[in-house]
């Protein structure tokens, strides 16, 4: 399915750029988008492809006109039937390169805390059967990473993976070994770093709903110059499914660098989702892509939509839902060129009424670079301080006035704060408003009013209109 797209819209500023204490005044600015978008879901090729060409202009300071590509893509290949894939996906997009400078509170039309970044992956992937009860797995995923300005300048990631499981090798008990080879090249600002992990686990099968799990192995990395590090861990965890519609899973490991966690719960009913998570462990650009709150609102809204029986129309309302809901919340994280330890926990939820949805998500995130010498880019986040610190929430609500208009309110707080040498700690709010309704089937129109602050590091205030049209052909 092919259709083409054209967005317009009008944005009054009364502080243009989210200025420190307003200097830079007010100016009306026009974003003029078309686009194309591409999806199949059928066949050996399926996936999708959408692209708009931005142009922003300004009418009181053309200084600051601009135009960018914007592109999100993914896609699978079936080379040969239950044997060979090949997964593929790109992204153009602008993204933070700091927690700290303003204008990181959900406004595209911001430019002055972002940058665009590039990113394409290829991975091949063989699945196959040794003898008749244990299935095996070789992938290999390059991955492609460029733009960013001075903080991010190329990255190449690749990352090789071997796997042999039988879950049910001796009655009860089952195995899975796991060997994976990683290297990350960060371009002529950074040298390359490899690591090795080769993992076996024993798992016990307590019911169908509940296995245990015992797990041991060997690492090796170069992460710290003249010093490679290479040790045994051993760990356990569980993977609990009491119902379809709830998982719970938990591990902990005594890895390199301290004890690694990963705990993640999921409960899905009718009409919402629960969601909660710590997650403690090695991590990277590519391993942490930069998210916005609309990407992190959508498997939840999904989820809660079983009464929409079409899965093409399912997605299509809750994508739309998620950004009106997401519309002034902060994206998630910012881009850097080195590996980190990155100790995240988060928790939210979704709920969907006959007229209402109600999204609340809250997180907090704490990265530090794994070695002083993987920091040398000085825009970096994790070269200037030791530790980062970032927490973020936000509650939204949605009220469908009829089949074709919605009223949508959304509040969001978030501090980020760097450790270090020096202390940089900035707080945010934001408070948006907004109404949409359908003109046709293929046109809705929108009037999003938006008050957003600062203060700490820098200060600014701002009150923002946006009206904008949608169609597609």
């Amino acid at each position: 399915m092919v259709s083409e797209t054209l967005s317009v819209s009008e944005t009054y500023t009364d502080n243009v750029g989210a200025a420190n204490n307003g200097t830079a005044g007010s100016d009306w600015i026009t974003q003029i988008s078309p686009g194309v978008a591409i999806s199949r879901k059928s066949g050996r090729l399926s996936g999708s492809f959408a692209a708009s060409l931005n142009g922003q202009f300004y009418a009181n300071d053309s200084s600051r006109n601009t135009s960018y590509l914007q592109l999100t893509s993914n896609g699978a290949f079936i080379a040969v039937d239950d044997m060979l894939f090949v997964d593929f996906g790109a992204s153009i997009k602008r993204e933070s390169v700091s927690a700290f400078s303003s204008g990181t509170l959900g406004d595209e039309l911001n430019s002055s805390n972002q940058e665009l970044v590039r990113r394409f992956f290829l991975a091949p992937r063989l699945a196959f059967r040794l003898g008749k009860d244990i299935n095996g797995n070789l992938s290999y995923r390059q991955e492609w990473t460029s733009g960013g300005g001075q903080v991010l300048d190329s990255r190449n990631q690749r990352t090789a993976i071997l796997s042999l499981s039988n879950p049910l090798a001796f009655g009860p008990f089952g195995w899975d070994i796991n060997y994976q080879d990683r290297e990350s090249d960060g371009g002529s600002a950074i040298r390359s770093v490899a690591s090795q992990t080769a993992r076996a686990t024993l798992i016990y099968s307590v019911s169908p709903q509940l296995n245990l799990r015992v797990l041991g192995g060997h690492e090796r990395n170069d992460y710290t110059v003249g010093k490679d590090v290479s040790r045994s861990f051993s760990g356990g965890g569980f993977d609990w499914r009491p119902t379809d519609r709830t998982d719970f899973s938990a591990t902990a490991e005594n890895r390199f660098f301290g004890t690694g966690y990963n705990v993640s719960f999921n409960h899905r009913m009718p009409l919402s989702s629960f969601e909660l998570g710590y997650v403690r462990d090695v991590a990277s650009t590519e391993t942490t892509a930069f998210v916005s709150a609309a990407d992190l609102l959508f498997p939840g809204i999904y989820d809660a939509l079983t009464t929409i029986s079409d899965p093409a129309e399912r997605e299509a309302q809750a994508r739309a839902l998620a950004v009106l809901l997401g519309s002034g919340v902060p994206p998630i994280g910012f881009i850097t060129n080195t590996e980190f330890i990155d100790r995240s926990a988060w928790f939210g939820f979704t709920i969907n009424g006959a007229r209402n949805t109600l999204a609340f998500r809250s997180s907090r995130s704490e990265r530090s670079a794994l070695s002083p010498d993987l920091a040398l880019v000085p825009g970096d986040d994790l070269a200037k301080y030791s530790r980062t610190i970032t927490k973020a929430s936000s509650i939204s609500l949605q009220h469908r006035l009829n089949g074709l208009s919605s009223l949508t309110l959304s509040y969001s707080v978030s501090d980020a704060k760097g450790e270090g040498i020096t202390v940089q700690d900035v707080s945010r709010r934001a408070l948006t408003g907004g109404f949409n309704t359908k003109l046709s089937p293929r046109t809705s129109v929108s009037l999003v009013l938006r008050h957003q602050s600062a203060s700490g590091s820098y200060d600014y205030t701002e009150n923002a209109l946006v009206g904008s049209v949608s169609t597609r052909f």
